[in-house]
């Protein structure tokens, strides 16, 4: 059995190499439970949350990451590990298909970019402040409904999303506890131009699409998973919602365009 003197020098010896510059990271411990690799301010980044959650958090004045906030679920966690290469929504032209436009931001986390504007259409909804927005139809859209006043547009039509929406108050109203950030809605939308015409939507991520013939403001509360970025639906007057989880997410440009029936996504 050892002497206590053997281990008191034991413990001493410990403590003289977790105290050397080499060392003291490795016998130290992060109680914070941020994450406490160095980035640039203004940074933000895809993170894991306790739960596994998926949030995001941002890289505040003293180069430190924000606890990870996953949009209304553990909220306040301390942050979790940055993901470095996820995919990313945008590359949408007007009258396009959906594409990824992440790109990599200071500090080695992912930073979304906001899409270009449309070129040949108008938004019949726009929250962005881009593009000429928002439009004044876009704070009854807001995780609720809003009328075209077109009955038959020019197809396609955009609508076209807010960019870093954060937690939108009545959205978490609405829905508490989901993590929903931010929704858009649209009614009775025609679409019969021809017999069995149909309504197909793409929006890139991290912005998701749902159709429905007859839907209630709760249906904003239903996320997909996983996420759809198309949905096709033959119907002549579907509700779209467009919606995302992420309080970061860019501003990009969904495309709403006829299609005939039975059509299906890419």
């Amino acid at each position: 059995m050892k002497s206590i003197g053997a281990v008191a020098r034991v413990v001493q010896a410990v403590a003289l190499l977790c105290l050397s510059a080499p060392l003291a990271g490795a016998c130290g411990s992060d109680e914070s439970g941020a994450s406490s690799d160095k980035c640039s301010q203004g940074t933000t980044r895809e993170c894991v949350g306790p739960g596994a959650c998926k949030g995001a958090q941002s890289c505040d004045a003293s180069g430190t990451w924000s606890a990870c906030d996953c949009g209304g679920g553990s909220g306040g966690a301390s942050g979790g590990s940055g993901s470095g290469g996820a995919s990313g929504g945008g590359g949408t032209s007007a009258g396009g298909g959906a594409g990824d436009a992440s790109v990599d931001g200071a500090g080695g986390g992912t930073q979304w970019t906001d899409e270009p504007c449309p070129v040949d259409e108008t938004p019949i909804i726009d929250c962005s402040t881009s593009c000429g927005g928002p439009s004044t139809n876009c704070g009854e859209a807001t995780c609720g409904f809003t009328e075209h006043g077109v009955a038959l547009p020019k197809w396609p039509v955009v609508i076209r999303t807010p960019s870093k929406p954060g937690l939108n108050p009545k959205c978490s109203a609405l829905c508490p506890g989901t993590g929903l950030a931010f929704g858009v809605g649209l009614m009775q939308l025609l679409v019969s131009h021809q017999t069995w015409g149909g309504l197909r939507v793409t929006v890139p991520k991290p912005w998701s699409v749902r159709l429905s013939g007859l839907v209630t403001p709760q249906d904003f509360c239903i996320l997909e998973q996983p996420p759809a970025q198309c949905a096709v639906i033959g119907d002549t007057a579907p509700y779209v919602i467009l919606q995302t989880t992420d309080p970061n997410a860019p501003a990009v440009n969904a495309i709403l365009e006829e299609v005939p029936w039975n059509a299906t996504c890419p």
